[in-house]
């Protein structure tokens, strides 16, 4: 099984740690991409981060994402574009931005 690493305030998805041939290596694996994401720019502290484990992270045409419940899902890749422009147009108006900003900033 994949493990991917998530972080809990959003849910986006910041690392990936794939199977390796034993228990010891997969575990040392994903002790190794938390590490990374921690020494990133993302920075923080492991428990702003949390795992969940998948059969299968790629779906041809399909963007994984961690839903509302904390689950792994697939949606089509131009659903999670619209998507990520609405959370970024209420954001960017919850800062103060008028329309005609936002359209300047994302687009239509």
């Amino acid at each position: 099984m994949e493990t991917i690493i998530y972080r809990k305030s959003d849910k986006f998805i910041v690392g990936y740690a794939f199977p390796r041939r034993t228990v010891s290596q997969t575990d040392a694996a994903i002790q190794e991409e938390m590490n990374n994401v921690l020494n990133s720019e993302l920075g923080g502290v492991a428990e702003d981060y949390d795992m969940i484990s998948i059969e299968k992270s790629t779906v041809m045409g399909k963007e994984l994402y961690i839903n509302d419940t904390g689950e792994a899902a697939f949606r089509d890749k131009e659903d999670s574009r619209a998507a990520a422009r609405l959370s970024a147009n209420i954001k960017l108006k919850g800062l103060g931005l008028n329309d005609e900003e936002i359209k300047s900033l994302i687009g239509d």
